[in-house]
């Protein structure tokens, strides 16, 4: 089943990823794609919660507050983005963004 995340194109949100990464502190890497541009961007996640149960936390926000590295991400278009979840340089798993 492809589950699509509903998200803020500015605001606060936050997505459940249930992956054991038998690691008490990952930093996961969120590539993210503008299907319009083509454009990516790569943003480092480090999430809330326990192994297993992580929670990523990340804020859509405009572009003069874009910083990658604290998970503030500037969503340009409304519309499905993908997202490519990465643990150092091994793929998690790919997921869809509605961005709204």
């Amino acid at each position: 089943m492809d589950i699509i995340y509903n998200i803020q194109q500015t605001g606060v949100n936050k997505i459940l990823l249930n992956e054991t990464t038998g690691n008490t502190s990952p930093v996961f890497n969120c590539l993210f794609g503008n299907p319009w541009t083509q454009e990516t961007k790569t943003a480092q996640i480090t999430p809330e919660g326990l192994d297993g149960e992580w929670i990523l936390n990340f804020e859509g926000v405009t572009q003069p507050y874009e910083d990658l590295s604290a998970g503030l991400i500037e969503f340009e278009n409304i519309g499905t983005w993908n997202c490519s979840i990465l643990l150092s340089v091994t793929l998690i798993r790919d997921i869809r963004l509605q961005v709204t």
